[in-house]
């Protein structure tokens, strides 16, 4: 009879720790060293990789089971989370992550120069988490020159300077959020724009918000 050579379980190898990963709105696979006895096994032929839940915000893991003279698997866990300050696209749209506290800025649209309507939204999800939209960035939208019409989403608290600078059709802007104030608008951010552009406003906030467009540049 021929011998039989002894087969040992993947658990008793040892198995390099995994990393926390960064979304990236792709699936993420991490390199794994597995050594027994000092020597390194080889994947494909001593064991093979299962990845899963590895591409949104959360926790993944992977499985990595035993083949040839390895048998049994072992299940091992590693977190997906997002990069603060990384810009993440979204419908054509930009978002900088702003913290850690699940808000984002609007930075801008890849299809920028072409674009003729924009909401910027409430909220928006990103890796399947759902961020809030509080922020529209410095020049965010700067330059757009067949941008007709805006709504801005009622989370939005600070708008960046510039952020709608040289919209030079920029005829129809809606205003959802009660939040703006003078001190957190930036300077010029509608300077540019159609003179006779037409704000539409929370009720408690027109006189206010009159005040505050006319300092950052509308007619």
């Amino acid at each position: 009879g021929g011998q039989t050579a002894a087969v040992t379980n993947i658990s008793k190898t040892k198995i390099s720790a995994l990393k926390t990963g960064a979304f990236t709105g792709k699936p993420l696979t991490q390199a794994l060293t597995i050594t027994y006895g000092g020597k390194k096994l080889v994947n494909g032929r001593d064991y093979t990789l299962t990845w899963k839940n590895n591409k949104n915000i959360g926790t993944a893991s992977v499985t990595i089971k035993g083949k040839g003279k390895y048998n049994g698997s072992v299940t091992k866990k590693f977190r997906i989370t997002v990069q603060k300050n990384a810009v993440y696209t979204v419908s054509r749209l930009k978002y900088k992550i702003s913290n850690g506290k699940g808000t984002v800025v609007f930075t801008g649209a890849t299809d920028k120069a072409a674009r003729k309507t924009l909401t910027i939204p409430t909220t928006v999800k990103i890796g399947g988490k759902s961020f809030r939209v509080t922020a529209i960035g410095t020049s965010a939208m700067s330059g757009a020159k067949k941008l007709t019409t805006v709504k801005i989403g009622a989370n939005i608290m600070t708008v960046g300077a510039k952020a709608f600078c040289g919209c030079s059709k920029l005829s129809n802007v809606t205003i959802f959020s009660t939040k703006l104030t003078t001190a957190k608008t930036g300077a010029n951010a509608f300077k540019g724009i159609r003179s006779n552009c037409r704000f539409k406003v929370p009720a408690s906030r027109v006189s206010a918000y009159k005040k505050l467009l006319r300092a950052k540049g509308a007619g």
